[in-house]
This record gives C-alpha cells, sequence and structure tokens, in this order.
C-alpha cells in the first residue's frame, strides 16, 4: 500500500474510530438518562412556577387596594423570579438531537457547556434566588400582616422553612448532583481529547 493509499484509508475512517467504544457506549447512556431527568423535572418545575404565578396573580387581584408599595413590589418580584428560575432551567437543557455515533469536538464542547450551566444553577444561582425568594417574601409578609403581631413569627417561619429546606436540599441531593455532574463532564473532556488526538494525527498526513 503506498503513501497515497494509506493516508485515503485513514481520512475514510469515523472520527469517532479510536475513541474507546465502550466509554462512548457508558457516556451515551449517562447522558440520555440526564436528559430524562431533566426534562421531567424542568416540566414538573415549570406547571409548579405556573401554579405559583396564577396564586400571587389572584392575590394581587385580590388584595392590592388594600396594601401599600411593597406588597405590589413583592407580588411582581415573586412573579418575576418564577419566570428567570424556569428560564435558567430550560437554558440547562440540551435541545440538539444527541447524535454520539457521529462525535464532533464541536458536539461536545455544546454538552459540556449544558452540563457546566447546570453545575452553576446548583451551586451559584440556587443560592441566589433563595436568598431573592427570602426578601420578596419577608417584604410581602411585612406589609400584609404589618398590624398584627403575628408578622414577626412568620417572618421567623418563612426564614427556617427557606434556610432550612434548600440546606437540607443541598445536603440530601445537591452535593450528590455536582459530582455526577463533575463525573460526566470529565468523561466528555476524555473524549473530546481523543477527537483531538485523531485530528492532529489526521493533520500529519
Amino acid at each position: 500500500m503506498n503513501f497515497k493509499d494509506l493516508q485515503e484509508s485513514w481520512q475514510a475512517q469515523p472520527v469517532n474510530a479510536n475513541v474507546d467504544s465502550y466509554k462512548l457506549s457508558e457516556q451515551k447512556s449517562k447522558w440520555q438518562i440526564r436528559q430524562r431527568k431533566l426534562l421531567r423535572s424542568n416540566i414538573i418545575l415549570s406547571l409548579g412556577c405556573l401554579a405559583a404565578v396564577i396564586t400571587l396573580t389572584w392575590l394581587y387581584i385580590s388584595h392590592n387596594h388594600e396594601f401599600g408599595w411593597p406588597f405590589k413590589v413583592s407580588i411582581g418580584s415573586l412573579n418575576l423570579l418564577m419566570f428567570i428560575i424556569c428560564l435558567i432551567s430550560w437554558k440547562s437543557y440540551a435541545f440538539k438531537k444527541e447524535n454520539f455515533e457521529v462525535s464532533s469536538i464541536h458536539f461536545i464542547s455544546y454538552h459540556i457547556r449544558k452540563l457546566n450551566w447546570q453545575r452553576n444553577i446548583i451551586m451559584k444561582y440556587i443560592w441566589v434566588h433563595t436568598v431573592l425568594i427570602w426578601l420578596a417574601l419577608v417584604m410581602y409578609t411585612w406589609s400584609s400582616h404589618r398590624t398584627t403581631t403575628f408578622k414577626f413569627t412568620a417572618l421567623a417561619i418563612i426564614t427556617v422553612y427557606i434556610f432550612g429546606i434548600t440546606g437540607w436540599f443541598w445536603i440530601k441531593k445537591l452535593r450528590k448532583e455536582v459530582s455526577k455532574l463533575n463525573d460526566l463532564m470529565a468523561d466528555l473532556e476524555y473524549m473530546k481529547e481523543k477527537l483531538l488526538e485523531n485530528e492532529d494525527v489526521e493533520n500529519t498526513f
């Protein structure tokens, strides 16, 4: 076989020919499971946020004439936060067609970005979102119970509940999710490196 035949034979191989087939299959399975789980949780989250927005809007329409601007600002802020959390959650979902059999660096980089976004939601945004919701609820409670002694008890309950639930959720579930995301990203980085190595070899011909 002369050099030209060898070059054509090499270039005719699929891009992922030298990528560990077992790791590729394993990664594909993990990603598909992750996608199904994320789709299901995003749908549930969206329905929950929709129910919250409907309830908050009803509260505003029913009682906006009874309270001042803090009440209006708190309701508006909560509705906006519901919309933002849905938007951010759906942004982490990969809508591009899954096609690991014809892997490319661009395709793998796209999924790495999505996984990194999911990790940032857990590591950063969820805490910011929790604080903002707490502030909006404090404003709402203070304005709606301004003439009662119950407001201090209500504020204490809201504070313990919101930060307690968030802390418990982090300990029980979110830390494990971050670990899974890190593993998935490490696998994708491995595949990306293998593809880059293949490209470097091809460029030598």
